[in-house]
């Protein structure tokens, strides 16, 4: 079957596969290779978490069945460490309803059912990382209009500053006037409404 060009930058993007089976991992790594995605592999949830310090990765997929913790287990510490990475489960056989609270604290983007489709597996991928893509573009504009408000505070505080001083400066001055003109006409001068 021909590999198709993912519809995002996929050089953009690193994704991490975790499989205590080799041959999956191997399968996994080159289909998507072959569509542009840098891939990393890791044979345990351990080894998939002490990659996740590593690297910032835009996806994770892994299996549900592992010695030691299980993929639900590992998604779910995935979102505690990399909320924003999206998390894809492979299982043989699931039922879903036995781990509805694992699958909503793991927050799990999209199941793949063993044996998987290549063209199913490719658009699953994509799917999320335009979900990734997205996630950060609404992250970023948040982050900005923050920032941008922060500053139009700033600048409204100094404004404000700069408004008192000038109305003490107008203050100053008309007093400074007032007692120079009272100086200059000395005891005998003329009543002015203004002093």
């Amino acid at each position: 079957m021909p590999y198709r060009n993912m519809n995002v930058q996929a050089n953009n993007h690193r994704i991490l596969i975790v499989d205590d089976e080799e041959i999956i991992r191997l399968a996994l790594k080159t289909i998507l290779e072959k569509s542009g995605i840098t891939t990393d592999e890791a044979g345990s949830a351990l080894e998939g978490l002490s990659q996740l310090e590593q690297h910032p990765y835009s996806l994770v997929i892994s299996d549900h069945k592992m010695p030691g913790m299980s993929g639900l287990d590992f998604l779910g510490q995935v979102k505690k460490l990399c909320p924003q990475t999206i998390r894809i489960l492979t299982t043989v056989a699931f039922n879903i309803a036995s781990h509805i609270e694992e699958i909503n604290k793991a927050e799990v983007f999209q199941f793949i059912i063993k044996p998987w489709d290549s063209k199913t597996l490719l658009e699953t991928v994509e799917r999320g990382l335009k979900k990734f893509e997205s996630d950060n573009r609404s992250e970023n504009l948040h982050e900005s209009s923050l920032s941008t408000n922060q500053a139009l505070a700033s600048t409204a505080l100094n404004l404000e500053d700069k408004c008192q001083s000038l109305e003490q400066q107008v203050k100053d001055t008309k007093a400074n006037w007032v007692q120079t003109i009272q100086i200059s006409l000395g005891p005998c001068h003329t009543y002015f409404p203004w002093m």
